[in-house]
This record gives C-alpha cells, structure tokens and sequence, in this order.
C-alpha cells in the first residue's frame, strides 16, 4: 500500500491516524520486503503482529502464507481486520494474554517499546520489531560504548538481537520526527536466575554510571569485588558473575 492508497484508505474510513495510538503507518513497499525477508516467514508460520493498525504488513504476513494474530486496539482498524483471513483481538496488547504464536512481526507503537519487549522477549521464538533508531542502537549496542545499558542487558539476557537495517521517516505516513530502525530478536534459554532480583542488581549498577561497581555494590549489597570496572564496561557474563556473590544459590 503507497502512500496515494493508503490515504484513499483512510478518507473511505473516515479517519486520520491518532497521535495517542503512535500510528504511523509504512507505505513503503521495499522495506516490506525486507521485514519479511528479515523475519523468515514461511507458509504456515503462526505470526503475532501487535497494533497493525491499516493492516499493510498484515496482509503481506498473509499473502506469504503465515497464521496471524493481531492485537489491535483502535476500534476501526479491528473492524476492517476481521475483513480479513486471520484472528483479531480488540484490546490494549498489554492488557491481553499472551496469543499462542512461535513469531512477532510488528511495527511497534513507540511509546511503548519497552514494556511490550519486556514481555513479548522472554516467550516467542523470534521477534523483528520496528523501533526507534536511537532505541535500536541502544537494543544492540556493545559494552564500552554510550548507548550500552541496562535495556541491553534485559535484551541480552533473553535474546540474540541483531540490527537489521535503518528505515527512514519518510516510509512512514504521518512522517515521525525521527527514523526507525529493523531489529531481529532469537529467544534463546535464559540464565538460571532470578530474573527480578539480577536486573534490579544491574539497574543498581547503573544508577551510579560513573562509578566504578566495585564502589556502588559494596554500599549497596556489602560485597568486595576486585573490579576497577564502571558498568557500561561489563558483559552480559560478567554482570551475571558477579551477580553470583550476592546470590550464590540462586536458581528460580
């Protein structure tokens, strides 16, 4: 769907994307075909897209042959989904129950990136997702750099994360104010720990960037560590390491 049809679309509906809905929809038809290309999909792939809004990905997921499921929460848009071959779900994605899928295709609402990461990394076989360009080089930055933080961390401990490729904001209509970004998520098996308990330990971390974690451990959990490291220095391994003398017997 262009940009000439995709407003057709919209004048036939009545309606204009909402601001509060982050709806900003692709209307370029080559970054299509690498966000397909990206995400493998295959004939009979079970697919969650969550807030497909016009429904352009939609049913290219469904010419390629795929099951989908979408989220949808703006009313309209859910009514003209049901037009097509595939289940809807009228709600807010993080009010729902987690649909049954092996894959996430989706050209997220920004606003809420994080939260809908947060819960959709740890349960589906793959994810590509749209996202902010500054929040994807952030998804998968490396240690020593500005960008790497917490979020990376979160990321890494549930998932392989590779940056796709930039998509800018003229494949979008309305044009956002910044560009986007592709990125591919694998699930792979987490680390056998207490999930809450070593991202709080990380979070602590970083709350005092400048300072070396030797420093801002000790104050807050009493434990020596022979580290002159600030924590935009350390790995995934690293955090989970040190994590351990705090939690020595921690296998939830």
């Amino acid at each position: 769907m262009n940009l000439t049809e995709l407003k057709r679309y919209l004048a036939e509906l009545g309606i204009a994307p909402m601001k509060r809905f982050s709806q900003n929809f692709l209307i370029d038809n080559n970054i299509l075909d690498k966000v397909i290309k990206t995400a493998e999909i295959q004939k009979g792939d079970s697919v969650l897209e969550i807030g497909p809004g016009a429904g352009i990905i939609t049913r290219r997921l469904i010419e390629e042959g795929a099951i989908v499921t979408a989220v949808e929460i703006d009313r309209t848009f859910a009514r003209e989904l049901r037009k097509l071959p595939l289940e809807v779900i009228e709600d807010d994605f993080l009010n729902v129950e987690l649909p049954d899928c092996d894959k996430v295709v989706s050209n997220l609402p920004y606003h809420l990136t994080s939260p809908i990461m947060a819960r959709i990394l740890p349960h589906y076989k793959s994810c590509t997702l749209f996202c902010q360009d500054e929040m994807a080089r952030r998804i998968t930055a490396k240690p020593n750099s500005k960008e790497y933080g917490p979020f990376t961390i979160f990321v890494q401990f549930y998932a392989e994360a590779k940056y796709a490729f930039k998509v800018p904001k003229n494949c979008f209509y309305p044009v956002p104010k910044v560009d986007s970004a592709v990125v591919h998520f694998t699930k792979k098996e987490a680390p056998a720990v207490n999930a809450d308990h070593f991202f709080e330990f990380v979070h602590t971390a970083f709350q005092g960037r400048r300072k070396m974690v030797a420093t801002t451990w000790r104050k807050r959990y009493n434990i020596v560590i022979e580290s002159d490291a600030r924590p935009e220095n350390l790995t995934l391994e690293e955090f989970l390491k040190y994590y351990e003398q705090i939690s020595p017997t921690d296998s939830e």
